[in-house]
């Protein structure tokens, strides 16, 4: 319980397995361990009764202290990726005092047009593409193609159309990694710069050349090597 343990928060239909062996990756290169877990929702969770709550995304960040304090996870490392990534900010900004450090890929603290075309287009393949959602269906065994479209529909309905949570950046003081490819098809650059000139702590960005929304999977040795750099800023050694 003494030491740093990165904790991975993933995608918007994501799950433990779709992070692939990165996080064994990222462990193996900072000598750190991990938690990685299911969202309720998500995986191997629960199905969560449908229709989502606008708010879903806060209900799920006031879960992970709960979660970490039951685990006995006292110094967290947060890891997260594009919904994820927005749920690592708002647990940073909701529990400043939490996290060691927050490192972000592909977050979305605003909805853009390229959001909406994204989600837009991953809805048309849903409805088009069966083989895609069976795909993605076996890393969410407890789930039907229902829980596809919920997600989609939940980000997509009028009640969403201005979400942004721009107003929580300032009370995020923890140190901030921020990583984003250059060819995110689901946001613009302005998500990456609104954070970094956002939050009140040290904050860095990394923009990758030729890389889309998954830059762990599309960039592994970047996104490595950004982060070990990240946190020899940090001196956590001793942490």
């Amino acid at each position: 319980p003494e030491k740093p343990v990165w904790v991975f928060l993933h995608e918007g239909l994501g799950s433990i397995t779709q992070w692939r062996d990165f996080p064994e990756a990222l462990c193996a290169a900072t000598g750190y361990s991990a938690l990685l877990y299911d969202r309720p929702g998500y995986g191997r969770s629960s199905p969560l009764p449908q229709p989502w709550p606008d708010d879903f995304l806060i209900q799920q960040a006031h879960l992970l202290p709960r979660l970490l304090d039951r685990l006995g996870v006292k110094k967290p490392l947060l890891f997260g990726h594009s919904d994820g990534g927005t749920i690592a900010l708002m647990v940073s900004a909701l529990y400043p005092s939490l996290p060691l450090a927050t490192v972000t890929e592909a977050a979305h603290v605003l909805i853009e047009p390229e959001t909406k075309q994204g989600l837009r287009a991953l809805k048309d393949k849903t409805n088009t593409d069966p083989d895609f959602a069976a795909r993605l269906l076996r890393h969410h065994p407890q789930h039907d193609i229902s829980f596809i479209r919920n997600w989609v529909e939940t980000w997509l309905r009028p009640s969403l159309a201005d979400w942004t949570m721009l107003e929580m950046l300032g009370r995020i003081t923890c140190p901030l990694l921020a990583v984003q490819g250059a060819l995110d098809e689901h946001g613009s650059g302005d998500q990456i710069t609104k954070i970094i000139t956002g939050v009140k702590g040290p904050a860095q960005s990394v923009i990758i050349p030729a890389c889309g929304h998954v830059p762990h999977l599309e960039a592994r040795q970047s996104v490595l090597d950004s982060v070990t750099d990240f946190l020899e800023t940090l001196r956590l050694s001793n942490a």
